[in-house]
């Protein structure tokens, strides 16, 4: 497994193990309390019939989640749960939330990293932020 690790790391330096189990993807993560796979086509289908709102990432909290994709009108390549998302400290650009969240990478298991650090060429560089939140 440490070839795993090694793997994901060297796509993205941020990215700490959670966990090295690979019964669930990425959704089954987000979806499935960790417990199945859930293919990619379910997902919009998800988010609309559990009333999932999207956000702006000014709004994005603990226990929301992001969707990638290639596009906006194609079916999600990867989603993951937001763990934390805090402004920086002062005198850091203020702006811009830091967003961490926890994704599982397929067989090679699940880390937590910045919103921002992935494999742009494979999951895709669009992101949507949604929430079940009553807001």
């Amino acid at each position: 497994m440490r070839d795993a690790v090694a793997t994901v790391q060297a796509k993205c330096q941020s990215a700490e193990v959670r966990s090295l189990d690979t019964v669930y993807n990425c959704f089954g993560l987000v979806f499935g309390s960790r417990r199945t796979t859930i293919f990619e086509t379910e997902i919009d289908k998800i988010l609309t019939e559990d009333r999932y709102k999207e956000i702006d990432r000014a709004d994005v909290k603990a226990l929301d989640i992001v969707v990638y994709r290639q596009r906006p009108d194609v079916d999600p390549d990867h989603a993951a749960l937001v763990v934390s998302a805090e402004f920086p400290l002062q005198g850091l650009d203020s702006t811009t939330k830091i967003i961490l969240v926890a994704s599982q990478w397929g067989a090679l298991g699940e880390y937590v990293h910045n919103v921002d650090h992935f494999d742009e060429q494979k999951i895709g560089s669009f992101r949507q932020f949604y929430t079940d939140r009553k807001i």
